[in-house]
């Protein structure tokens, strides 16, 4: 008791520690079996109002019915998201524990632009809130880049259901997809408990990862492929592979000589 009323008298001390320091200390906590218990004891010591006042603010915007069931503040919500996350164990990647921590974080500008009426584009500000606080904490470039796309992308699972087929194809091939995917699980378990997301796209996901093992390609022509059937170079090559790429995503075009063929009949004159 001594001791934790020492760090709450002299919890502003804090910040003459270094910011890699403070980014290294977290990171640990963040991937460790107890990070929501870090958290917590980092709010409830007064120590996270200076090494990240962002989320410390959170504690004090109470969450709307519609968006958590459960009630409580915004900073509950994220120790709910860590919670789960620590069902699973510990070994969580630096990125997922960050993103975790910040994926609800804009939701403060959101609610102060809104009166506190919603939190309508939160992930857009918390993704540019979230580069701006790996940039202070000095994260590497790769892993301020990879927690600001989740932080950005972790509410576009609600789209899933009503994407095109390449679309979504695309979304769930991008490099990172798999933590994105057990963020949104934790979020959605710490929410409404709606899994139909998640189960949707982590069956998507597998047949992606059973595809890829087999060696097939998404990518049939490149720009030589499209000179060699006697097109000029220029803005509509990405048109026409893009369209091609579309269409392999979906399965319509398995070969590189069914995409020939495909460019042949529609964009060769």
């Amino acid at each position: 008791p001594a001791t934790e009323e020492a760090i709450r008298q002299r919890s502003r001390l804090v910040s003459k520690v270094s910011a890699e320091r403070i980014r290294d200390e977290l990171t640990l906590m963040l991937t460790g079996p107890r990070s929501a218990l870090a958290v917590q004891r980092l709010e409830a010591l007064g120590l996270m109002a200076h090494v990240l006042p962002e989320v410390h603010r959170l504690a004090q915007i109470t969450d709307s019915p519609a968006n958590e069931p459960k009630g409580g503040s915004v900073f509950q919500h994220t120790v709910r998201v860590l919670e789960r996350l620590d069902r699973h164990g510990p070994g969580r990647s630096v990125e997922l524990g960050w993103a975790a921590l910040l994926h609800g974080v804009g939701k403060a500008v959101a609610h102060d632009r809104s009166s506190g009426k919603n939190f309508n584009g939160h992930e857009t500000w918390g993704a540019q809130l979230a580069h701006r606080i790996g940039e202070r904490l000095r994260l590497s470039r790769s892993e301020l880049e990879q927690v600001s796309w989740m932080v950005g992308e972790h509410l576009k699972f609600r789209e899933v259901f009503e994407m095109r087929e390449a679309t979504l194809q695309r979304f769930i091939r991008q490099p990172g997809f798999a933590d994105l995917l057990e963020l949104h699980r934790a979020d959605a378990l710490a929410s409404d408990g709606n899994l139909a997301f998640h189960e949707f796209c982590s069956s998507k996901l597998k047949e992606v990862e059973a595809s890829k093992a087999s060696g097939a390609g998404t990518k049939l022509l490149k720009g030589e492929d499209l000179v060699q059937l006697g097109l000029l170079p220029g803005p509509r090559f990405a048109q026409i592979l893009r369209e091609v790429e579309d269409l392999a995503l979906e399965r319509k075009l398995l070969t590189k000589e069914e995409a020939l063929e495909y460019v042949l009949k529609h964009f060769v004159r």
